[in-house]
């Protein structure tokens, strides 16, 4: 990475404001007959409340009706107006919900809201391109998800105080440049900004905030320097997928007096989902144990990522400084390198590190006595369930002063000799000896004759199938042998 950066000199961005006027939406009762020949659709529900459900009306400036055959409209159905040609409609405050989709997909430039309504559901506004104005209710708690995705010309919107949730890519993909809100970091998430010119033009999205306390929304340097320094004495809180590892960053927020950093604090849909975060934390932070990114579990969440893209290979890695973890903390298919530092157990006992997830599992690197060790495996891919076995080599001590990650070798010698319940093909063992010989040795840990041995017999062989392994096993063999 670069030379660090002050977070002084990143391009910031603070959402504040969220007051919001009352609008006037004009009072209309019209008689059934009325309604239908304007072009509205409706039913009649239960407790003398009406539904619109359509509109296919000449008019492009529309006035929801407040009542209809003296019945009170209280609700717009779903797709009531999507794919219409109007332009601005005025929603009265009589109509206290939206259905999804209402409007999705229409040529409305401008949408106007009495008060009343509470919430607005997913997808209600998704790709009204032409949409440049709404005046949202003081009375509006939630916004759903999608609610203005690809909204292009909404340049613009004032969300109102009374707003406690913005569920995930509310505005994504829209032409959002500046957001009026006032937000508590749980109640956001720095996904509904993903694909806008403000997330693109700020390296930094903060919420408002108050003394020295800083509300991460969405942290995604554009200069290319990643590698970024927090000021001395901030608390620091990171909202859901707030920290953007593309293609890695490394924060360093060991001077602040508080951090507090959580499981789905990292962006990480896998489309998205690339690089490697290396996160430095103050050591006496109230807020430990600090959480691994949300694809790797810890011991009180599974994996999370969609299984969909479960075969692609990301190259991750996570620095723990300091981590507080338990058995199988690391359980994901998605990790394939971590990167320890500081660890301890919440045991009293020393527990197995990783579970039966880690399939793709590759690289396991730790500190002890000030040497850095590392240690390959064999994922599943090449040695088939034997993998859980070689899992069972890395162990979290309960003695840190004796190093926290401990390595037992043995185990891979018993799977390599045929000891356990795993028999591996001669391929197979010719992956395990490679990945044992260019590990990082232990001092007192033994003699490494049975792998030099084992490839110096099957040279041959190995020589005829070592273009079918990894890149990575290739290589180390070529070099094996050439030495």
């Amino acid at each position: 990475m670069d030379k660090p950066i002050a977070l002084s000199k990143l391009k910031v961005y603070t959402i504040s404001g969220g007051r919001s006027t009352r609008a006037a939406v004009q009072y209309t009762a019209l008689s059934f007959e009325q309604a239908k020949a304007q072009g509205w659709h409706f039913r009649r529900k239960s407790n003398s409340r009406i539904r619109i459900t359509g509109y296919t009306g000449d008019n492009d400036v529309v006035t929801v009706p407040s009542e209809i055959g003296g019945f009170t409209v209280n609700e717009l159905g779903s797709r009531a107006f999507a794919d219409r040609k109007v332009i601005q409609v005025a929603v009265p405050d009589t109509v206290k919900k939206l259905r999804a989709g209402c409007f999705s997909g229409s040529t409305v430039e401008c949408v106007v809201f009495a008060e009343g309504l509470i919430m607005l559901p997913e997808r209600v506004f998704a790709n009204c391109e032409m949409l440049k104005h709404v005046h949202l209710p003081c009375t509006l708690q939630q916004i759903g998800e999608y609610a203005f995705g690809g909204c292009k010309a909404l340049e613009s919107i004032v969300v109102p105080g009374s707003c406690n949730r913005i569920k995930s890519e509310a505005f994504a993909y829209s032409g959002l440049r500046e957001l009026s809100a006032r937000l508590w970091s749980k109640a956001v998430s720095g996904d509904i900004l993903i694909g806008t010119p403000l997330a693109g033009e700020y390296d930094l999205i903060t919420l408002n905030a108050f003394d020295n306390n800083m509300y991460i929304l969405l942290i995604d340097p554009h200069d290319g320097n990643r590698k970024i320094e927090f000021p001395k004495g901030r608390i620091i809180e990171f909202c859901k997928n707030s920290v953007s590892v593309r293609p890695a960053i490394e924060l360093d927020m060991r001077a602040c007096t508080d951090v507090r950093i959580y499981m789905d604090s990292f962006l990480c849909q896998p489309y998205r989902m690339y690089g490697e975060a290396v996160i430095k934390v103050p050591h006496d932070a109230h807020s430990s144990p600090y959480d691994l990114p949300g694809w790797v579990a810890t011991n009180r969440y599974l994996d999370n990522l969609y299984r969909a893209w479960k075969t692609t290979a990301y190259e991750l890695k996570v620095s723990l400084r300091p981590a507080v973890v338990s058995e199988h903390a690391v359980n994901s298919y998605y990790v394939r390198e971590v990167y320890f530092e500081t660890v301890r157990t919440v045991s009293e006992r020393p527990v197995e590190i990783f579970g039966d997830r880690c399939r793709e599992l590759y690289k396991v690197s730790w500190e002890e006595d000030g040497v850095r060790y590392t240690r390959y495996t064999t994922p599943v891919g090449l040695i088939g369930e034997a993998y859980r076995e070689m899992l069972k080599a890395f162990v979290l001590s309960n003695k840190p002063e004796k190093g926290s990650v401990f390595y037992d070798r043995s185990v891979a010698d018993r799977l390599f000799l045929g000891c356990t319940e795993y028999k591996l093909t001669r391929a197979q063992r010719t992956a395990v000896a490679a990945d044992v010989l260019r590990s990082t040795p232990k001092p007192n840990e033994g003699s490494l004759d049975i792998y030099t041995r084992f490839l110096d017999k099957h040279r041959a062989f190995i020589m005829r199938i070592k273009d079918r392994l990894p890149q990575e096993y290739t290589d180390f063999l070529q070099s094996y042998f050439s030495r």
